[in-house]
């Protein structure tokens, strides 16, 4: 028998490339206009990414200063850094 596969297609697939930089300050501009904070699980359904680019994704906007942590280590909630 063959293998069946699967696909959910009510869900979006994730990208396979990170977002460019015009489009990361567009998402976030309008996401920090719709809500004062985002966690991790608001960026990975903007952006349409896996959790682990998402997460990559997170930590190069904080070493840019574009989010600020003001959750925990691992709890990470982000306000908005210099666009």
């Amino acid at each position: 028998m063959k293998e069946a596969k699967f696909v959910l297609l009510n869900q979006p697939r994730p990208n396979k490339a990170m977002p460019s930089a015009s489009t990361i300050a567009s998402v976030l501009t309008e996401a920090f206009a719709a809500a004062p904070v985002l966690q991790i699980s608001d960026l990975r359904d903007r952006f349409q990414l896996s959790t682990a680019k998402t997460y990559a994704l997170a930590r190069q906007l904080e070493a840019e200063g574009k989010l600020i942590n003001v959750g925990s280590k691992w709890h990470k909630v982000f306000q908005k850094g210099t666009l």
